[in-house]
């Protein structure tokens, strides 16, 4: 039998493993900057709920949507608030690290978890590894970061169940799904991973039946009563059952699908389609591989989740997470077969010191990762802050210190902080609520950002007086409005340039 290794017998090369995949993880976010789609809107309504003691369910941000039905926020209300909280409290920077905290917990979950189930903690780091890869282009500060949180939560206590009966810790599931309605509106997660275990164990059921004619349903108990219960947690949110049409006319939304790579397909030329493919790929043969230990359960999510990456970019997020254990479990079978194939490792004092050595370096670049200590590292201009470099801070500030007139057209992301820091004064035209705005507006928006030949007429139509564009993104516009010699530039910076009219 197999010795277990445990921390009591000191930090050795397979407890290095799993510390290193966190620590690059917890490193990774910690020196990333806050993107600005997705963040700003989010505390400006975070900050309005509290100011209001109510969700808004218009909006009142924009002035080409002015007073429309919003019931998104319905969804992310928790998650608004709990981000503007931690805005308002630390700023910047203790945003990043709370950031960081949550993602590198939810991995954390994923080690641990694997380790429950292979007793290797090189295979659980390879687990945990195998969801961060499929997942590192969406770390970005936002509710769904929480949302990864819940998911490894519920695949841990599902696996843990099923590993060891208790049932006390399931009691936890309904709870976890009571926060993830109201957080985001990937909350159907925790419940498709309920009825696949659901259907595993109906399965088992019948096998039962059918090899020795007994039926054994006890088996369904604590998933069917898990489901129910979180159902009905589910129903626990400002929309009750609405919940579902709030979340099918985002999901079917066409501007979302055009404007928006993670609600497209995955594109297999580059490099997260290719990854995505060799992944799929590679979980796929371990099932083949382990199909002694492969269950039903294992099968289903490689299925269902596989698909849904197909199918969405974001999606490829949720197939890592699913699929994190049953990777541990194929890469320990193949660990176990190499170890023997290649002897016992050396555990000779020289190699525990080096151990300790490595250790100690991972412990010094995770704290050397602290945002505020990011102002040390040899990163890229465009990450060097802790706020991303897109973001208009510096052409806000003289938009509202010049009094510039209203209303102003701008880069979709630079409405996303201008919620935050100009609204009321600058209603935005539009930002990342893509799902808020009519077509009418996103067909204009196009429009102007490409310069098609009817872009001054478009700027008249909605009373334009004012431009804060993108240099990057919106350099066709720019360049036909410097070329028209109707308008006047009053500032520009690496990033934005501002232009009124004549």
């Amino acid at each position: 039998m197999k010795k277990k290794i445990t921390l009591r017998d000191g930090i050795r090369i397979e407890h290095l493993w799993a510390l290193a995949v966190l620590v690059g993880i917890f490193v990774f976010v910690n020196t990333h900057p806050i993107q600005p789609y997705d963040f700003w809107f989010h505390i400006a309504t975070g900050r309005e709920t509290i100011q209001t003691v109510r969700i808004p369910e218009q909006d009142t941000f924009s002035y080409t949507a002015f007073g429309y039905p919003y019931s998104s926020n319905n969804i992310y209300w928790l998650a608004q608030i709990f981000l503007f909280g931690v805005y308002e409290t630390g700023g910047p920077a203790w945003v990043i690290l709370i950031s960081s905290l949550v993602i590198t917990t939810a991995y954390g979950l994923l080690i641990s978890l694997g380790y429950l189930l292979t007793r290797n903690w090189r295979a659980a780091a390879a687990g945990a590894l195998f969801a961060a890869a499929l997942s590192i282009d969406n770390w970005n500060v936002r509710p769904q970061i929480l949302a990864y949180l819940y998911a490894t939560l519920c695949i841990w206590l599902i696996w843990s169940f099923r590993q060891n009966g208790r049932r006390a810790h399931l009691a936890l599931y309904p709870v976890i799904m009571l926060f993830w309605v109201n957080t985001h509106g990937t909350f159907f997660i925790g419940l498709l991973l309920l009825v696949l275990w659901v259907l595993d164990e109906a399965w088992k059921v019948y096998a039962h039946l059918r090899g020795y004619q007994q039926l054994r349903l006890i088996v369904l108990v604590p998933p069917l009563v898990i489901s129910f219960l979180s159902i009905l947690a589910c129903l626990v949110n400002p929309q009750g059952i609405f919940i579902i049409q709030t979340i099918t006319n985002v999901s079917s939304n066409r501007f979302i699908q055009d404007l928006i790579v993670e609600w497209q397909p995955p594109d297999f030329t580059g490099y997260s389609g290719i990854l995505y493919l060799l992944l799929l790929a590679f979980s796929g043969f371990l099932l083949i591989h382990n199909r002694r230990q492969t269950n039903l359960f294992q099968v289903l999510c490689f299925l269902s989740f596989g698909l849904l990456g197909l199918r969405y970019v974001r999606a490829m997020i949720w197939f890592g997470f699913a699929l994190s254990p049953t990777v541990a479990m194929g890469v320990s079978v193949l660990l176990n077969r190499f170890q023997r194939a290649s002897g016992p490792i050396s555990t000779s004092r020289v190699i525990k010191l080096l151990n300790l050595a490595v250790l100690s370096l991972i412990v010094s670049l995770a704290v050397f990762s602290l945002p505020w200590f990011k102002h040390l590292w040899p990163v890229i201009p465009e990450k060097r802050g802790l706020v991303a470099y897109n973001t208009p801070i510096k052409a806000t500030q003289f938009l509202l210190d010049a009094n510039l007139p209203a209303p102003v057209f701008h880069d979709m992301a630079f409405g996303s902080y201008l919620t935050w820091a100009a609204v009321p004064r600058y209603r935005v035209f539009v930002d990342p609520r893509i799902e808020l705005y009519p077509a009418e507006i996103w067909n204009d928006y196009l429009k102007l950002n490409t310069a098609s030949p009817d872009w001054q007429n478009l700027l008249d139509k909605y009373g334009i007086q004012t431009l804060m564009l993108y240099r990057k993104d919106q350099a066709l516009l720019i360049d036909a409005v410097y070329r028209s010699g109707g308008w006047v530039q009053q500032y520009q910076d690496e990033t934005s340039v501002v232009i009124t009219r004549r």
